[in-house]
């Protein structure tokens, strides 16, 4: 992640501000190792206070595995009862989802689901999917829903832009 990278270069004005932004300090990159763990490894003593005293957890791999497979469960579990209409065990476990901090686009996305279709909760659902699109920039549904909830808000310019950038990443549709 961004994060990880910051880290291992000794960017500490950029990991401030990545924390500033809602990164997710606990995320483990594909060394297993999270930020923490990270600065750590490389001898980044002020990083690693500064991670620390943003609530970074000292975990090891195997905690964070597990962790991860229960936010992979917990979402893959509360879309099956979405699919039911059993919209309130979904959210509770799609809540469980993202309470694991695993950084994951899907939890975020299936409760802009439940808000958007079910609640017409548009401001909480913008709040989700633009979670969503922040952990998977890459996903071109995405914007085509952000540009959804932006039509529901009346703001035609953004709704505009997010469907532009929906064709231009899925020209295919």
């Amino acid at each position: 992640t961004a994060l990880h990278h910051a880290v291992q270069n000794n960017h500490i004005d950029i990991v401030k501000e990545l924390i500033d932004h809602g990164a997710d300090l606990n995320i483990p990159g594909y060394n297993k190792y999270t930020p923490l763990g990270q600065a750590v490894y490389y001898n980044k003593k002020e990083i690693a206070d500064l991670l620390r005293s943003h609530g970074a957890k000292d975990v090891s791999g195997e905690e964070l595995n597990a962790s991860y497979a229960r936010a992979i469960e917990y979402n893959d579990q509360g879309n099956e009862y979405m699919k039911s209409r059993q919209i309130e065990k979904a959210r509770e476990l799609l809540y469980k989802a993202i309470d694991e901090k695993m950084a994951l686009a899907e939890p975020y996305f299936n409760l802009y689901l439940i808000l958007y279709n079910n609640d017409k909760n548009y401001v909480e659902a913008l709040d989700c999917i633009n979670k969503a699109i922040t952990l998977k920039s890459n996903e071109a549904l995405y914007y085509y829903h952000r540009g959804r909830v932006y039509q529901r808000l009346n703001q035609s310019d953004s709704a505009l832009n997010n469907f532009r950038k929906y064709i231009e990443m899925a020209p295919d549709g």
